[in-house]
């Protein structure tokens, strides 16, 4: 089996009984992987050894054990159907855009993560990674930005970032219905508390579905789906999702959601980073909507 490179070592402590590998994990490597279910794939992935041998979800584990967390393995180059749109780049960290339509990253022939591997030369930092990987997902319809770590160290203080809710995330989306001046969106997903926070930007017609609203919408917590979830549970479902469209459904142009602005501290040399871009030209094509671009400008929440 061709292993990667080791990120982290373990050794468990202060287990009250024997637990199962999947359960254990979580609280060894919080630090990179940021849910239960990232651990359950690293390990079904083969990324994660216990006392240097590949573990399996159900292997028990004890106190005095070692946990060995490996780098994803390398992956094969692809074909790159566009130049990347790269908003930010240094030796140890890239901020990348997604289009829609295109998956982050997992078992996908290829996704972001891919092209973004082969685009990328190697780094020249000591613990520089095999390849870029990236530090959260956005969903396969949506578009905008996304940020990878190139070292082990700077993958490793964005996580944390984004476990910590330190990474200001700006999205636009056109929902259905006409929405108050300012919301704020409180429901747990997934048994977890999460906030979302929104704008009215301006509010005009969609032709045979209704009316519609533009809005600037931020959230702390990154759970599946949130945005969507949240706005579907308000009865704002986002124009073209066919999820959780609860409007009148608009087929045709995909999901109206993009994450446009990203603002954090550099996790190496703390400095402040921010990348923006103009949404894609879908969101344009409503007249009453490209008038509140041009007029408010692409404005992050206060």
């Amino acid at each position: 089996m061709n292993l990667g490179a080791p990120l982290a070592h373990y050794t468990v402590a202060n287990l009250p009984e024997e637990v199962r590998l999947q359960d254990a994990l979580p609280s060894l490597a919080g630090d990179w992987i940021s849910s239960k279910k990232g651990c359950k794939k690293a390990i079904e992935r083969g990324r994660v050894l216990l006392n240097d041998v590949v573990g399996k979800t159900g292997d028990w584990v004890h106190n005095g054990d070692r946990v060995t967390l490996l780098q994803a393995r390398q992956i094969q180059a692809v074909k790159i159907p566009v130049p990347l749109h790269i908003g930010f780049e240094d030796e140890a960290i890239l901020v990348v855009w997604k289009p829609a339509g295109l998956h982050t990253s997992g078992n996908h022939q290829n996704s972001l993560r891919a092209q973004v591997a082969t685009w990328a030369t190697s780094g020249v930092l000591a613990d520089s990674l095999g390849h870029p990987e990236p530090a959260h997902r956005l969903d396969f319809a949506t578009s905008g930005w996304v940020i990878f770590g190139r070292t082990a160290k700077a993958l490793q203080e964005l996580n944390a970032a984004f476990k910590n809710e330190r990474i200001k995330k700006y999205y636009l989306a056109i929902v259905h219905g006409t929405v108050p001046a300012a919301l704020k969106i409180h429901l747990s997903l997934e048994s977890k508390s999460a906030a979302t926070a929104a704008l009215c930007w301006a509010t005009g017609g969609i032709p045979t579905r209704g009316e519609g609203s533009l809005i600037c919408v931020t959230t702390g917590s990154g759970r599946t789906h949130q945005i969507r979830k949240h706005l579907y549970a308000i009865q704002h479902g986002i124009v073209g999702d066919d999820r959780y469209g609860n409007g009148p459904h608009y087929a045709g142009h995909g999901l109206l959601l993009t994450a446009y602005r990203l603002e954090f501290i550099h996790p190496i040399t703390h400095q402040l980073v921010q990348v923006e871009a103009s949404p894609p030209r879908k969101f344009k094509r409503f007249a009453w909507v490209k008038h509140a671009l041009g007029t408010v400008g692409l404005q992050p929440l206060p």
